[in-house]
């Protein structure tokens, strides 16, 4: 409420984005003290991994926007068409660029497929 009067819908944002950071450092906390400690340095290496995967869709669906003519002027049905094609492109270039960059995290998800039939 105090940051929505000067920075209005930003305010609302960046109030959320404060509370997710608070609440991702007590749960570390809380983690490592039920868990042991964490290894850190797998952890910012995932984090860069991720953080190049980002960019990277970010940049592609800035470009996807652009040409599937994502404009104010048109309709709605033309903009939702945009809008969910930029996702669906986002979606994907995200996932190559996790088998590309061969994060860790992608291995772990794999044994959850339903139809993967190593699942140790």
């Amino acid at each position: 409420w105090v940051l929505m009067h000067p920075l209005k819908q930003g305010g609302i944002a960046l109030a959320t984005s404060i509370a997710a950071a608070i609440s991702f450092f007590q749960l570390v906390i809380m983690f490592q003290k039920r868990n042991g400690a964490l290894d850190w340095i797998k952890f910012h290496k995932s984090l860069i991994r991720i953080l190049i995967a980002s960019a990277v869709m970010c940049f592609v669906c800035l470009i996807a926007l652009q040409m599937f003519g994502f404009d104010a002027d048109k309709s709605i049905a033309l903009k939702a068409a945009a809008l969910f094609g930029t996702i669906g492109v986002g979606i994907l270039v995200y996932l190559a660029m996790t088998l590309v960059l061969r994060m860790d995290e992608v291995s772990f998800l794999k044994r959850f497929l339903p139809f993967n039939k190593d699942k140790t």
